[in-house]
């Protein structure tokens, strides 16, 4: 992949965009465990509240090495490509989490007002717990990655029957 092509830009881009998720993750699982993302700082979006977020949120220096650990990944020779495949389908993944975290910017958190801290009670799950939506994250990840994988042109079950057929 050279520098400045359109594959590197495209995945550059990828990669930025899963500090989001990582963020949220790093966030909510390590620094302030089962916490949204402003409880530690403020109760809404208003600029107080973002200065404090932004500088004195641990996961984010955390959250900005993983990205470029992705990046440096994806350009490695042997799971780069995996990586690049599964890099979307993760971030897809993680947007219920990432939804749950953040709340959705400048609407007055309804999620957090709504569904946090038990207030949200699921059929056969019970009460709603952010690590159902890690589970849901890994899942949908990992079925994203492997419908992705299926669909490339020439992979999936059709290319794999017709090398199977014309070998025998």
């Amino acid at each position: 992949m050279a520098h400045g092509s359109k594959s590197h830009r495209t995945w550059l881009a990828q990669s930025a965009a899963l500090f989001i998720p990582y963020f949220a993750i790093l966030h909510h699982a390590v620094f302030f465990p089962r916490n949204c993302i402003l409880k530690a700082f403020g109760d809404d979006y208003d600029l107080r509240t973002l200065r404090l977020l932004l500088q004195a949120n641990p996961a984010i220096p955390w959250a900005l090495l993983a990205v470029w650990l992705t990046y440096r990944l994806g350009q490695h020779a042997r799971v780069g490509r995996f990586v690049q495949l599964a890099a979307m389908p993760f971030f897809i993944g993680f947007i219920p989490l990432v939804l749950w975290v953040w709340d959705i910017p400048f609407a007055g958190r309804p999620i957090c007002r709504n569904f946090h801290d038990g207030r949200l009670v699921l059929p056969v799950l019970g009460t709603m717990h952010g690590i159902y939506l890690y589970g849901l994250g890994v899942a949908l990840g990992a079925l994203l990655t492997a419908l992705r994988a299926a669909l490339r042109p020439g992979r999936g079950l059709r290319s794999g029957a017709r090398a199977a057929a014309t070998e025998g």
